[in-house]
């Protein structure tokens, strides 16, 4: 269990797993089993269900089912998830990096089998998303790979490049640039803040790429987008694709 806080350790938690979590002042109430059954069992023991609000379900709806923004800054971030959802194979493994775009990926990227989304909850590093989908890569060489980091989280990790390219780990990173730490900037802003050493000039990350010996490009438009994806599943090699957005979007999403 990763947490940077301690309010979980007094807790009384009731834990349903498939392995055992206890560790630490970590204590909760544990059963260990075959979920599927547990929450059958569960269901039948409750006498009283209690429904979920209808306002809250309606609100709830409302946000996953909203349209993307249309901008003439960026793309939409939510738009360029759901097309790189709808072009990546549904058992291929996604990694996230820790960002803006990460609380957008949670909420509206669709897992379809377990161990295929792997992001950083908890102590939320930045860097995570690269050296995740490496790992990924190795671990299950014949599945598709795809890493969605923020520009930021990019500079972070540009040197795992060499090491994509030398064991010709056909990796896709998509790179949302909006070039600023968006969620410092939106955090802040929330709170009143006037926003302060967030934005940035990031270098060409395509360029970067291809210095390294990776194809990559530079997408400006959905159909740019899904073509350089498609380009590199088929042909299964590293591809870096760099993607200016707006992170506009953000202030309503995160």
């Amino acid at each position: 269990m990763e947490c940077d806080k301690t309010w979980f350790a007094n807790a009384e938690v009731v834990a349903l797993d498939t392995a055992l979590m206890t560790a630490g002042d970590y204590r909760p109430l544990e059963a260990i089993g075959d979920l599927d059954s547990m929450l059958a069992q569960l269901a039948e023991a409750i006498d009283n269900p209690k429904p979920w609000p209808a306002e809250l379900l309606e609100a709830r709806r409302a946000a996953i089912e909203r349209a993307p923004l249309e901008s003439n800054l960026g793309l939409s971030p939510l738009r360029l998830i759901e097309e790189l959802r709808a072009v990546f194979p549904p058992d291929g493994i996604a990694t996230c990096d820790v960002g803006s775009h990460k609380l957008v990926m949670g909420q509206f990227w669709r897992c379809y089998e377990p161990g295929t989304f792997l992001m950083s909850n908890g102590l939320s590093g930045m860097g995570f998303g690269i050296p995740a989908a490496i790992a990924a890569q190795l671990v299950k060489p014949e599945k598709p790979v795809l890493a969605v980091v923020g520009d930021g989280g990019m500079l972070m990790m540009v040197h795992d490049l060499a090491l994509i390219r030398e064991l010709a780990l056909p990796v896709i990173i998509v790179v949302f640039c909006d070039r600023s730490l968006s969620l410092i900037r939106v955090s802040a802003e929330r709170r009143g803040f006037t926003p302060y050493g967030v934005d940035f000039n990031p270098p060409d990350f395509a360029r970067i790429a291809q210095a390294f010996g990776i194809a990559s490009q530079r997408a400006t438009s959905i159909r740019a987008v899904r073509a350089c994806v498609e380009t590199a599943l088929a042909k299964r090699i590293p591809f870096l694709l760099e993607v200016p957005i707006d992170y506009r979007e953000y202030y309503e999403l995160v």
